[in-house]
């Protein structure tokens, strides 16, 4: 049904697009705690979390839309082995990164943030009509602490970069409502490394 790229089915970067857009979509509802804290789980609040995953989307789907015209493939490190381990594992070690100064938190007023959500998931839904350009551009371009990662490799981390703070968000709502986070479902994409 759908041609394959290095084992891979182009089908499998369409899955991609769409589980990020759901994941990003499930952070709207969570919009009511943005001004929560606590501080033995993260020094940012839950609207800091939202404001950061956010900003991450949009520059990655910069990333993910852009042509690799301008891209010296010479000039880009391989992933890390670190960038691996993540992409192979799903998992983010809470504390192991700093986040770069593009992405961090700056709002302190959170009116606007479900509007925020509602157009992130808007551009994030732009990815499906790409996502076999996605799945057949093999050049790698810089991740700021992983290295050069492929686009799918980029579709990937993001969708463990939303996870990530989608627990530690569960986790601020939960101590501060006294009640336990609701858990994610597992992960259950195959990884492309």
């Amino acid at each position: 049904m759908f041609a394959n790229l290095d084992g891979q089915p182009i089908m499998d970067a369409y899955d991609a697009c769409r589980r990020v857009f759901l994941l990003t979509a499930q952070l709207k509802p969570r919009c009511k705690y943005a001004t929560e804290k606590f501080e033995k789980v993260s020094a940012w609040s839950v609207g800091n979390h939202i404001e950061h995953t956010l900003a991450v989307n949009a520059k990655t789907v910069l990333i993910l839309s852009s042509e690799n015209a301008h891209i010296d493939p010479g000039t880009i490190p391989p992933v890390s082995e670190r960038g691996l381990k993540i992409l192979e594992s799903g998992v983010i070690p809470r504390g192991a990164g700093k986040a770069p100064e593009s992405v961090l938190p700056k709002m302190n007023n959170y009116v606007d943030l479900m509007d925020d959500v509602e157009r992130n998931t808007s551009l994030l839904d732009g990815l499906t009509v790409i996502y076999r350009q996605i799945a057949a551009d093999t050049s790698v371009y810089p991740h700021p602490a992983l290295g050069g990662l492929t686009k799918m490799q980029w579709l990937r981390f993001l969708e463990i970069h939303i996870q990530h703070h989608m627990k530690i968000i569960a986790d601020i709502i939960g101590h501060n409502s006294g009640t336990a986070p609701t858990p994610l479902p597992p992960n259950v994409y195959r990884p492309v490394v």
